[in-house]
């Protein structure tokens, strides 16, 4: 099982999953955006990034990242300056100029058994921020470490009825501190691949229902409810869109 080891942010996330911020209204060149993507590879080394709301953007300047190394499907953290919005791009949506990229941590879910229940853990951890985008379950988190032993972070499926009774799918956020010292509350984001759980491809799925051990308030449940849009085509086939969602504490 791929461990995880303490990624400590410098940048701050604010209002996540819209991750947009300026430094000077004045200077075109300083204006810059953060926002999580995926990258996709065209041809060789020719790839763009997928913005979860399906956006396309073009890297025309990567001079600042030039000894980053591409993967394709990699999740991604980019800050990036747009270039072009107006030209002709062939299919993008703009042209950008990444400043830096950094990889996040992309997991698929997996069942809890008594076989790996040990090694999965249920220690405590704070959800930050939980959103969807595209078929992602994003989660930016905080955990206290000492940043001296890897940590372990999971989404698991204790239950998996294929109908849900309720409509809601039943999943948990899991941690595993691995004994370390909890003498520094460390912050990290990951995406978790929900698959036939997205919303995108499963059409009769109200939402999610998440378990969380919490540092500030014990046990505590989400309940994320997906609230779809639909997009009539051209020949008036109606195609889901981008999925919007709200959630509960309960």
């Amino acid at each position: 099982m791929k461990k995880f080891r303490f990624l400590l942010f410098v940048v701050i996330l604010g209002s996540i999953p819209f991750l947009q911020s300026c430094l000077d209204d004045d200077d075109d060149s300083d204006h810059y955006s953060l926002a999580i993507a995926t990258l996709k590879i065209n041809q060789g080394k020719d790839y763009y990034l997928l913005l979860d709301d399906n956006s396309k953007i073009l890297p025309s300047d990567t001079s600042a990242i030039h000894s980053y190394k591409i993967k394709d499907g990699q999740r991604v953290l980019i800050n990036y300056t747009v270039i072009n919005i107006n030209e002709d791009l062939y299919g993008y949506n703009y042209s950008v100029r990444l400043n830096s990229i950094s990889d996040v941590l992309t997991k698929k879910v997996i069942e809890l058994n008594p076989a790996n229940a040990d090694s999965i853990g249920d220690d405590n951890i704070e959800p930050v921020n939980i959103w969807i985008g595209s078929k992602y379950l994003n989660i930016e988190f905080q955990m206290l470490g000492s940043n001296v032993k890897p940590h372990m972070v999971n989404l698991v499926s204790n239950v998996t009825p294929k109908e849900p009774e309720d409509g809601y799918a039943s999943l948990e956020f899991r941690h595993n501190f691995n004994g370390d010292d909890p003498t520094r509350l460390y912050s990290g984001i990951v995406s978790f691949d929900l698959e036939q759980l997205a919303p995108a491809n499963n059409a009769t799925l109200k939402g999610l229902k998440l378990r969380v051990k919490t540092i500030s308030s014990g046990e505590k449940f989400y309940k994320i409810t997906f609230n779809r849009t639909v997009t009539p085509t051209a020949k008036g086939v109606e195609k889901m869109g981008h999925t919007d969602f709200k959630i509960e504490v309960q």
